[in-house]
């Protein structure tokens, strides 16, 4: 809203760049859909997000796709973290369960009647992944990050350290440092 003042204030603003990691790249995002319609003439606006969930269905998704960026990298849970992607992970570990391989899991087995089998949600604009700290950025399509990777460095990969320096990797042309972990206790 300050931000809407400010330009109907007569504040000369030429470019407006939102940005946001996690939580806050999907604030970004909707920030940025919504003050898309009331900027002034002449007022140019992008939004590049590191982490960002998929918050938008395929058509809304592809339409921002001119004015936001978002950055994903490696295995990150948060850009790959939906219902219907949390929903095709129990279908699978249920699958597994059942198998005569499987350990002992008990009686209380997941209904599959009751999950919500919700729509598809995905990354919204232009996506760029990089499946690596030194391996370059590629544009694999909203479609690359619709499933959930259990891998030891989901959590660790949504770091904004990690995010941090593999950007700045890329920016400098320097090798990156070797990602970070949390430490747990």
């Amino acid at each position: 809203a300050d931000l809407l003042k400010a330009f109907k204030s007569g504040v000369n603003f030429q470019r407006l760049l939102i940005t946001g990691h996690s939580l806050g790249a999907g604030c970004a995002v909707v920030a940025a859909l919504l003050l898309a319609r009331e900027l002034p003439t002449g007022v140019s606006m992008r939004c590049c997000v590191f982490g960002c969930p998929p918050t938008l269905d395929a058509r809304l998704a592809a339409s921002c796709v001119d004015r936001v960026t978002a950055l994903s990298y490696g295995a990150d849970c948060v850009t790959r973290l939906s219902v219907a992607n949390l929903e095709s992970l129990t279908v699978e570990l249920e699958a597994d369960s059942a198998s005569p391989d499987a350990a002992e899991v008990g009686s209380d087995m997941i209904d599959l009647e009751k999950l919500t089998r919700a729509p598809p949600m995905y990354v919204p604009g232009r996506v760029l992944w990089a499946p690596s700290g030194d391996g370059p950025w590629c544009e694999p399509g909203r479609e690359a990050l619709a499933e959930l990777l259990v891998l030891k460095t989901m959590v660790s990969d949504h770091l904004p350290s990690n995010y941090l320096a593999t950007v700045a990797a890329r920016l400098h042309n320097v090798p990156p440092p070797a990602p970070t972990f949390p430490k747990i206790a």
